[in-house]
This record gives C-alpha cells, structure tokens and sequence, in this order.
C-alpha cells in the first residue's frame, strides 16, 4: 500500500511553501523528473515530435507571467515551495501544472489519436437527496499515472490570512482536491479543449477558490480565472452545489438540485461541446458517465456518503478495476490513484490510496 504523506502548514504563504519543500525535497524533485519524462512521452506519442526538456521548462516559462500576477500571495507560496525542494520555478510549474501543459505543448496538433490518463469520476448529491442531516455531499476519483500513487499527501494549510484547508494532492503542489474551514469543498476532473492559453494552472484556481466563503463565491473565482486549459470544477457548501464547466476561454456554470449530479471527462454543456478536442477515444469517459449515473439514481434518498462511496468504486481503472473489467480501461499506465468523498458542511473527508474499498478509507477533519 502507497504511503499517504500527511503535513501541517502553517504562517504566512512563503513560509507554507518553504516549509512544504524542505519536508518533501527528495520527494518533490523525483516526482517532478517523472512528470518531464512523462510530458515528453505525451507529446512523443501524441504529437508525433519529440520535446527536449529545455523546450519543456521553455513552455513553462511562457505561462509563469500569468502565474505570478494571478494571486501575489498564491505565487508566494508557490515560489516558497520550489525554493524548498531547490527547484526553478518552472520546473515546479511542470509537476503541478502537466494535465494543462500537455494541452498547451499540443495547441497546435492535427489528428492526434492518443490519450493519457486523466480520467477522473465524481459525483454531488443535492441538499434534498442527502442522508448526512441535509447537507450536501460530493466525491470523485483521481486517476492519473499509476506512479503518482507514490507521491500523495494530505496537507493541512493554516495561513495568516485566509481560511484553513485540508486537501489532497501530490509532494510539492497546490491542493487538487479539498475542503476549507468555511465548509466549502473544490475539485474537478479533466477535460480537453482546443483553446488553451498561457493562463493559470488548475491547481493554482482549485487553491484560490477553496478561499471563498460559500459555493457561489467559489465558483464566481474559477469562472475569473484566466485559465490555462479547460478542466470541469464542481463547488459544494452546507446548503448548495454548483458545477462549472470550462475551457480556457469559457464557462457555463449548472446549480445542482433534484438530482444527483456527475461528471467524468468529456463536456456536457452543448455551448462548450464545440470547443471538445474529440480526436482521442472517448468509450472510457462516457461509459464511467452512464455508470456512475446509473449508479447513483438507482439509490433510494436519503443517499449516505457511505452509499455514493460505494457506487463511485463502480467505476475504478487500473489492474483489476471496474472499467478495465469493462473492457473501457484507459490504458496500462492508468489507475485510480486515489478517491475522495466529502460533506464539507459538516467537515468530513473520507480517503483513500487507490481505488475507494469499504476497508480502505480513513475519515479526516479540519
């Protein structure tokens, strides 16, 4: 079983970041030299060239403008943590920012057929279908690269001037998927669109938006973010739910309520479908779609966290796993590399390494 690194940051943002860097240094600079050969292959395979890395830390470089400026307190952090680990800040842009960059580094591919695994699940249970008092629950899976497993990390954050957070995420990188002492809880799985920029990485909006107070402010923060590339977030308190689909240029945010909601890898909204990158398979996507839907509907309200854990794990990939069961795995290099239920109205996290197993979960709490 993978290790799950678990850390407590606390003072101002520079000092978070150092803090985090020096914990994990060997960690963050082994993670961060897998994830350059894996941005290398990405492109080897699917753009049909070859990236030096020079030319990799050079497509960092073009986004960093629009890092830095994004939140001064943010790049703080951020910076801190790459001089921790004795890191250049592009190449810890790199580590935290790769599902995006693969996008960036392939803006311009035609006919590009490959994919890479990135195919996360997730789900939010409306206010008036929850079992746990009324308050809304959400989940997801994170799938990514079957060695990410190695490098995750629960981080609890205690800044000097914002909300507390505890969050999932890998050695060296901002929150990916979390809650906040507000009650507020972010994350997102991936999407691909045909407009990417050089705007702000995923992690760097997930970590802005859990500062919000409420699911609408959260929202309203991912929506004004100059993005990188397109992901799908999804925004939960202790009364509301909200869904905000993007590329890097657009956004059509869906309140959820009266049914339960999910999301894995493809886009819903027919207002962005135009702007999908569709020149990759999509049969892993769409069946964890109609699954994980299929799943939950099926579920008498009041619906538990213990109910939609159980039916998110409907939907797992790796050796073994559900979709590969299914014949629609996304590849020997993908797994479920972690899973995540929360009803952040009442504070509750459950989690786990690997895929989301009655036996294999543990409850955190801010």
């Amino acid at each position: 079983m993978a290790r799950l690194r678990e850390i407590e940051l606390t003072g101002p943002p520079a000092r978070m970041g150092e803090a985090f860097g020096e914990a994990f240094r060997d960690d963050i600079r082994a993670f961060t030299r897998i994830r350059f050969d894996r941005l290398a292959k990405f492109v080897a395979d699917n753009g049909g060239r070859g990236i030096s890395r020079s030319q990799i830390v050079a497509l960092a470089a073009g986004a960093l403008g629009a890092h830095r400026s994004y939140d001064a307190d943010l790049w703080a952090e951020f910076a801190g943590i790459a001089r921790g680990a004795g890191l250049d800040v592009e190449e810890l842009l790199v580590c935290n920012g790769l599902t995006d960059l693969r996008d960036l580094a392939l803006m311009d591919r035609r006919g590009a057929a490959g994919d890479d695994p990135d195919e996360c699940s997730m789900f939010m249970v409306p206010a008036e279908l929850s079992g746990e008092t009324g308050l809304p629950l959400c989940g997801q899976t994170w799938d990514m690269h079957f060695e990410a497993m190695d490098y995750m990390a629960l981080v609890r954050r205690r800044p000097d001037n914002a909300p507390a957070t505890l969050s999932l995420t890998t050695v060296g990188c901002l929150c990916l998927i979390g809650q906040n002492s507000e009650g507020v809880a972010v994350g997102n799985t991936n999407l691909v669109p045909t407009d990417p920029a050089p705007g702000v990485n995923y992690l760097f909006t997930i970590t802005r938006a859990l500062r919000a107070g409420d699911a609408a402010e959260a929202a309203d923060l991912i929506q004004a973010t100059p993005r990188l590339s397109g992901h799908n977030f999804y925004a939960v308190d202790a009364r509301s739910a909200v869904n905000i689909e993007t590329t890097a240029t657009r956004c059509v945010r869906t309140p959820v309520g009266g049914a339960v909601f999910t999301h894995t890898n493809h886009y819903l909204s027919e207002e962005l479908r135009p702007l999908e990158f569709t020149d990759r398979a999509m049969a892993n996507t769409r069946w964890r779609q109609e699954t994980l839907t299929c799943a939950l509907a099926a579920l008498a309200p009041p619906i538990r966290l213990a109910d939609a854990w159980d039916r998110l794990a409907r939907v797992t990939q790796g050796p073994g796993g559900a979709c590969a069961a299914a014949g629609v795995s996304a590849g020997p290099d993908s797994a479920t590399v972690a899973a995540i239920a929360q009803c952040p109205g009442a504070g509750r996290m459950w989690l786990c390494i690997g895929p989301p197993t009655p036996g294999n979960r543990r409850e955190f709490t801010l």
